[in-house]
């Protein structure tokens, strides 16, 4: 059943920010203590709050009016209904110049725990960026068989182990598009944390992709059967570069 802390707007406790400073420390907030469960949480114009919190109790809803910075130090992890970014805030997880770094990840996962409750809504700025991957997808230099668990690429890649690759359906049958978890990369092989299920071709007419789906910054819900979504508005503005957004 639903959380009784995360019901009604009305009934959630609301706490705002007070000065800069990191999310953790509670001088920030009103009533100094670092916003809990259940949580309606105000960031006031003219402030900014460095979100350095890996916490999974989720909040009821977070208005951004001044300016949120994820941390690119220490691995992030927000449990959230409603993201509000209003006309003159800022909701920044990285920068284009300045992206959250390969060994930090950061994470929003939408919470539905009621209607109106599941959504990340810009209207003013957000930019959010992951760490660059280059390639992000590469083509295959060799058919692999159905049963084999290792892929031949047309180029070396930096891909981590356990990260999640897709590889495209060569055949007419869309149904056999695969995704895989990467166990060892050696330059231009993958090897396959389980057997290939469909034959996918490398023949050059006919070359099957292979793309990396996994990045360090996450948007997401964390219940699947229960989705958020995500909008930015007319008149929001931002930039988006190396993030996934997931099950939404």
């Amino acid at each position: 059943p639903p959380d009784p802390r995360l019901l009604g707007a009305g009934d959630a406790p609301t706490v705002e920010s007070t000065r800069d400073g990191p999310w953790s420390d509670p001088r920030v907030w009103s009533g100094g203590k670092v916003p809990v469960l259940g949580s309606r949480v105000v960031i006031l114009p003219g402030l900014t709050v460095l979100y350095d919190s890996a916490s999974t109790d989720a909040l009821h809803s977070l208005d951004v009016r001044g300016t949120l910075v994820f941390s690119r130090n220490v691995n992030t992890n927000l449990d959230v209904g409603d993201i509000i970014v209003f006309p003159k805030g800022r909701l920044e997880i990285g920068t284009r110049e300045q992206p959250i770094p390969a060994n930090t990840t950061a994470r929003i996962r939408l919470v539905k725990e009621e209607e109106g409750q599941r959504s990340l809504m810009v209207l003013g700025e957000a930019q959010i960026h992951g760490a660059p991957v280059s390639p992000t997808f590469t083509f295959l230099a060799r058919t692999a068989q159905k049963g084999q668990s290792v892929l031949e690429l047309t180029e070396p890649v930096d891909w981590p182990a356990g990260g999640r690759i897709v590889v495209t359906a060569t055949g007419s049958n869309p149904g056999e598009v695969e995704e895989f978890t990467i166990a060892r990369v050696l330059g231009t092989v993958i090897v396959l944390d389980k057997p290939l299920r469909f034959l996918h071709s490398g023949e050059q007419l006919s070359r099957g992709e292979v793309a990396l789906l996994t990045r360090n910054v996450l948007i997401t819900s964390r219940d699947i059967t229960k989705r958020g979504h995500t909008i930015f508005h007319e008149g929001a503005k931002g930039g988006i570069s190396y993030a996934e957004f997931a099950h939404l």
